[in-house]
């Protein structure tokens, strides 16, 4: 199935370029059926937290919402769930012999018409996310094979890519600062109890310049106050900034950015910067701002000099890597 499994990354690679975040898993489970027959899948994502399923968001493949609900009151005596915890990367098919033993995972699988399943565990190293992504088919249906077993476990780490690839770059062009150089700014997905479910390499490297002990998978408590919580659209520590610039599927979508010049600006001083930076002349700022002409050109002096720059052309070039 080597060749399958070829052209199946590449359409999958292809389409996380075109499809939006809101349509993509459900396209990722037909592109996949196609080449490996399924009547349903699920796709976990979450953090284990003491006791409680490490289930923070979740896509459900031909599955109704009421599945997940009920598989929470009985995810600890899934055999299946043991088996890839135990078996990390490794897929593991099962069939309705290997649940015999277990009556109320026996009653949850045959109310829902599950019967041949496969799932995969993938551990993030960074930030410690778990996802598990199942394939099933329905009772009396002919089990997995060892070659499909072999193909999902070959394929479940390019899902996740993908998948990671589909929100990054859509994230990125949603951001209406997405014009920053890539080397200055980072972005990453949180869903609202802070945890970080995609991010670039870098954000987790700029976190750590302002919080050298963190480690993920959880951001630290004042970002979720102020930026999750809807507090307020940005956070300035002492050598990062960082911005909610929207959504993406009812999770939250942040930037960050290394401190500059520009936020020792005081708000009015920034004010009148983005203000002369969009060809406004000092009258113009003065009326707008309510103050006078003589106080404006006082601003833009300490502007400059707390920028290091001597005209707008400069001062442009500064708000474009910030703003």
């Amino acid at each position: 199935m080597s060749e399958d499994l070829s052209r199946l990354l590449l359409e999958l690679y292809r389409g996380s370029r075109r499809i939006e975040p809101e349509l993509f898993q459900e396209w990722m489970f037909e592109t996949v059926n196609k080449v490996l027959p399924i009547d349903g899948g699920s796709w976990i994502a979450g953090v284990q937290m003491g006791e409680f399923p490490p289930l923070h968001s979740y896509y459900l493949y031909r599955l109704p919402e009421q599945m997940i609900r009920d598989y929470v009151e009985i995810w600890y005596q899934d055999p299946l769930r043991a088996a890839i915890e135990e078996n990390l990367g490794e897929t593991i098919s099962f069939t309705e012999r290997n649940y015999r033993d277990c009556r109320d995972v026996v009653e949850f699988m045959e109310h829902f018409a599950i019967g041949p399943v496969m799932a995969t565990l993938i551990v993030d190293p960074i930030s410690r996310l778990r996802t598990v992504i199942c394939l099933n088919r329905k009772p009396g249906s002919a089990p997995f094979s060892k070659e499909e077993r072999l193909f999902k476990q070959c394929l479940t780490p390019h899902l996740i890519e993908v998948w990671t690839a589909n929100c990054l770059s859509f994230a990125l062009k949603r951001n209406e600062s997405s014009r920053h150089p890539a080397a200055a700014t980072a972005t990453a997905v949180v869903d609202e109890r802070a945890i970080l479910h995609v991010a670039e390499d870098y954000f987790s490297e700029l976190l750590r310049d302002e919080w050298p002990e963190w480690q993920g998978p959880r951001l630290p408590d004042v970002l979720r106050g102020q930026l999750i919580q809807g507090e307020s659209t940005s956070y300035v520590g002492q050598k990062v900034v960082l911005a909610r610039v929207g959504t993406i599927r009812g999770q939250t979508l942040l930037r960050v950015r290394r401190r500059s010049a520009y936020d020792r600006l005081g708000d009015r001083e920034q004010e009148i910067a983005r203000l002369v930076s969009e060809g406004m002349s000092q009258k113009e700022i003065a009326r707008q701002c309510g103050i006078s002409p003589a106080t404006v050109n006082n601003h833009i002096a300490n502007i400059y000099l707390k920028l290091g720059i001597s005209d707008k052309a400069q001062l442009a070039k500064v708000l474009a890597t910030i703003s």
